[in-house]
């Protein structure tokens, strides 16, 4: 039986990239603790589960590095099609190189559209909406 605790946020993802691991230390930052953050990255599955299912928000980092990743990008969009309001999307624009960086607001704008009650932003825009809706329930 999994012994996973409560927290705000899960990370989840196979691998956590350099981008989305200065995230989490953006969030310590401005106020979240680290150790309200499950990463999902390197842990069994019925963990990963437990944590996504005991956490406040599920997260989903995409970037230069696994923006092209289809089972990992259908996975995030089915979980936003059943919750939208779980799972957050942050999408970091800025990495990679231009074609790169112009595919990732292109899905950015697509998943906008598709779900419009998601928490689908760029990546200032995400950690307002984490600073904000994290920090109230520390």
């Amino acid at each position: 039986m999994s012994k996973v605790g409560t927290f705000g946020l899960t990370l989840q993802g196979q691998q956590v990239s350099t981008h989305a691991k200065s995230l989490i230390t953006e969030l310590a930052a401005l106020g979240i603790p680290e150790s309200s953050i499950f990463t999902a990255a390197g842990q069994n599955a019925e963990d990963a589960q437990q944590a996504r299912q005991n956490s406040r928000y599920s997260l989903a980092y995409i970037d230069s590095s696994n923006y092209q990743n289809e089972p990992e990008m259908s996975n995030i969009s089915q979980q936003l099609s059943q919750d939208p309001t779980k799972q957050v999307v942050i999408f970091d624009t800025m990495t990679g190189s231009p074609t790169e960086q112009k595919a990732i607001q292109n899905q950015m704008a697509s998943w906008k559209s598709r779900f419009p009650n998601g928490h689908i932003y760029n990546r200032s825009e995400g950690l307002n909406f984490l600073q904000q809706n994290l920090s109230q329930s520390q």
